[in-house]
């Protein structure tokens, strides 16, 4: 094959897509040697060399390979198989604003951007545990910045390169990405090359480039793995972190700087992924939550031999963190890794599986992983059993809750009994036999565990009473009376349990005899106590009647004499405040009165939850005759410049709310603003609800985009497909009898009404599908 007929490597990749057969993991190393290689090309050149037609034409050549890469991806995203890419043009590429309302501002930003633009690999379990092997597979901004940094270079010995119509768009449209993200930090790639590189001069050049680029955080790899920092004379600052290696990424993705001493890296490492999955959990950060899981799957390997290097506990909080934020696949996977890299799951690790199966109402996988604990000849602590009969009792399960309940005191007494005929004289043994009351005299003997059988506690008891108030109010004097009969005493938690359920039942002589008991049994209340009793003020006229302003002046007075009247006693706390504004809002319509609460809050040092962010937008989009837009900008401008402008931490239902409010008003807002919110949504590896979903479906159809339309559709068709975890099905109906029935979409597929589209089978467990696919 001569020169003129050898294909390039564009040619490649367009084959690789027209026969279907194109892998995700040949994209990323063909950039990297091409870019990184005229690069290299380009150090030896003198400046006149810059205008050789070979070089200029590699640069073309290397623009046009990611326009086929993108381009591909941007496609494959369809629901169609391979879609033709077409052989120039850059107009599948979206306006980088978009990126602005669905990546967290940090210095990994520009990568986290580039990566929905480009295909991520299929990891196996050997590139998962070698650290060098997983960031190099995913890293493609070494090779955006050189290539960027190259044309913006020969752009000034050719100046009309840049403003080429295959030029243009590309060198645009990433210098638009980097003015939206903060200072990026060197990509792997990049930062290995400058560590491995011989030669003073390549050495100088990549310096040089990363200079040009501003990139932020140059640490140089050494042989053995660890990291050494260079700093302008020679050397760059670093945000990796002195003890793992990690990058220090700000906002809820930083891992924090304070000092841990006399901890090893190892523990260090585990501590604060355990603290970032609390706040990915928090949040209902995804995409978070996976980085973390490769970070951790990186430093695992980078231990050499020592595969179980890092303690079992945040492997449990990472398979926990991904049920609750239904991805059992996620968790099943960490779940095999667990068992490949020879650790023994222990009690904590089973529970931890049933507590995330129980957060997701998957009652099969609860039950599978009780049963794989007892299997494997572990003794169930009185954690395990909580978990197991709050579970039942949540799900509506209540017989089989009360034997659970009937299986653990059995299980107790067994052990009890036993140990004490190990430990009895052969006459004591003679009298044990007709002995009536041998159950009250193990109870007073043992006040414990026995032999590591847990006895029925208060821990176990609140855990059924606090699930039975959900489910089945009524059958708590039955749980009460099997606690009675182990001496169990209620407690504070006991008491606000029984407390709510009566002032939600309206049942106040009650409420206050539990009051009188807790005051008699010298149980203090606390702040829950008082949400549970503003309540029940609220719901008894404590503010009918009044003007606006003398609403505010009364709850602020009261909220006041919870703080003053008593020393000991606490005030009420966020959750105490959310009610109250929330009462305010919903039900006075008295946003001032919302507002001074929200000061007297802010003034005591509380931080507004998620939950009060969503009810205070939700009134403003309910104001009348239309939304008070200004407010809603203004409050979210605030929360975009919380935690040092990383943005306010942020749920599923907010979005929601977000999503409706500006799609329902669309007609005045626009629709940029509720699409804007559902991609920022979704970029955080969140769900939204089916009632946002009809919202903007309604909206788009409205406004005749039947375009847009018609790729929220597909959209939601997909996301059905890959469902993960418990589906959200309030709303789900309406959605596509709208879609179906309304405006008679998907008629060509020959469906006609929601049932055809509709699953038809009872949902499986998400864990046990997890488990049989993996």
């Amino acid at each position: 094959m001569t020169a003129e007929t050898q294909p390039s490597p564009v040619d490649i990749l367009m084959t690789l897509h027209t026969l279907g057969t194109s892998k995700t993991s040949f994209a990323r190393p063909l950039l990297w040697q091409a870019s990184s290689g005229l690069a290299e090309l380009q150090c030896g050149m003198t400046s006149a060399g810059a205008n050789n037609p070979s070089f200029v034409n590699g640069l073309r050549s290397l623009a046009n390979m990611w326009r086929v890469v993108m381009a591909t991806y941007s496609k494959r995203r369809r629901p169609d198989s391979t879609p033709p890419v077409e052989t120039s043009g850059w107009g599948f590429l979206p306006p980088a604003s978009v990126f602005d309302q669905q990546v967290r501002r940090s210095h990994e930003m520009f990568e986290q951007m580039l990566g929905m633009l480009v295909p991520m690999p299929q990891l196996s379990d050997s590139t998962r545990t070698d650290s060098r092997r997983l960031l190099r597979s995913m890293d493609y901004a070494s090779s955006a910045l050189i290539t960027l940094d190259l044309l913006r270079s020969v752009s000034r010995s050719s100046p009309g390169l840049l403003s080429e119509p295959d030029i243009s768009p590309f060198v645009g449209f990433f210098e638009a990405l980097l003015k939206i993200a903060p200072t990026p930090r060197i990509p792997y790639s990049f930062q290995e090359k400058i560590s491995t590189l011989q030669e003073p001069a390549l050495v100088a050049h990549y310096k040089d480039m990363s200079s040009r680029l501003g990139l932020q955080g140059v640490r140089l790899l050494s042989p053995n793995g660890t990291s050494e920092a260079v700093t302008e004379d020679g050397a760059f600052p670093s945000t990796a972190d002195p003890a793992t290696g990690a990058e220090i990424a700000s906002g809820d993705d930083r891992l924090g700087s304070e000092p841990h001493p006399g901890i090893s890296p190892t523990e260090r490492f585990a501590l604060v992924n355990a603290k970032r999955l609390g706040r990915a959990l928090e949040v209902q950060d995804m995409l978070l939550a996976e980085k973390i899981k490769r970070e951790t799957y990186a430093f695992a390997g980078s231990r050499g031999t020592d595969s179980q290097a890092l303690p079992l506990e945040l492997y449990e909080h990472l398979m926990l963190t991904f049920l609750s934020l239904r991805n059992p696949k996620a968790a099943i996977e960490v779940w095999n890794h667990v068992i490949q890299a020879g650790y023994k799951p222990t009690v904590k690790t089973y529970t931890t599986m049933m507590r995330g199966a129980q957060a997701v109402r998957d009652i099969s996988g609860m039950k599978a992983f009780w049963h794989k604990m007892r299997k494997a000849g572990l003794q169930p602590d009185e954690h395990a059993w909580s978990i197991r009969i709050f579970g039942l009792f949540k799900l509506q399960l209540i017989k089989e809750g009360f034997q659970a309940m009937s299986e653990m005191s059995q299980e107790w007494l067994a052990a009890a009994k036993a140990r004490a005929v190990f430990e009895a004289t052969r006459e004591q043994k003679k009298q044990m036999v007709p002995n009536s009351d041998l159950g009250a005299e193990l109870l007073a003997r043992y006040p414990g565990p026995v032999d590591g059988v847990p006895r029925p506690n208060l821990v176990v008891v609140n855990s059924a009473i606090s699930s039975l108030a959900l489910s089945q109010r009524g059958d708590i004097p039955k749980a009460l009376t099997w606690a009675r009969t182990f001496g169990i005493e209620p407690d504070v938690t006991t008491y606000n349990v029984l407390l709510n359920v009566a002032m939600r039942y309206e049942q106040t002589v009650e409420a206050l005899s539990l009051l009188r008991r807790m005051q008699q049994r010298g149980i203090a209340a606390n702040s829950t106590t008082w949400t549970v009793l503003l309540t029940a003020l609220f719901e008894g006229g404590f503010l009918e009647d009044l003007d606006h302003k003398q609403q505010q002046d009364k709850i602020l007075a009261f909220i006041d004499s919870l703080e003053t009247n008593d020393p000991n006693m606490p005030g009420i706390d966020v959750q105490g405040y959310a009610l109250v504004m929330n009462r305010l809002l919903k039900h006075h319509d008295n946003p001032d009165g919302a507002a001074a609460v929200m000061k007297h809050m802010l003034d005591r040092g509380h931080e507004p939850t998620t939950y009060i962010y969503t009810i205070l937008m939700s009134s403003y989009f309910q104001c009348q005759p239309q939304p008070d837009f200004a407010a809603i900008e203004a409050l979210w401008k605030q929360m975009e410049s919380k935690d040092n402008g990383y943005g306010a931490r942020v749920d599923s239902v907010f979005y929601d709310r977000m999503i409706e409010g500006y799609a329902t008003h669309h007609r005045v807002a626009g629709i940029d603003k509720a699409l804007g919110f559902l991609r920022r949504c979704r970029a955080a590896g969140q769900k939204p609800g089916w009632r946002a979903l009809e919202a903007v479906a309604r909206a788009l159809a409205d406004r005749k985009d039947s375009s847009r339309l018609q790729r929220l559709v597909d959209e939601v068709r997909i996301s059905l497909r890959e469902s993960r975890g418990a589906s959200q099905h309030m709303g789900q109906r309406n959605f596509w009898r709208f879609i179906i029935e309304d405006i008679g979409m998907l008629r060509e597929e020959g469906i006609t009404k929601p049932e055809d589209i509709l699953p038809r089978h009872a949902r499986q467990s998400p864990l046990l599908q997890a488990e049989s696919s993996a």
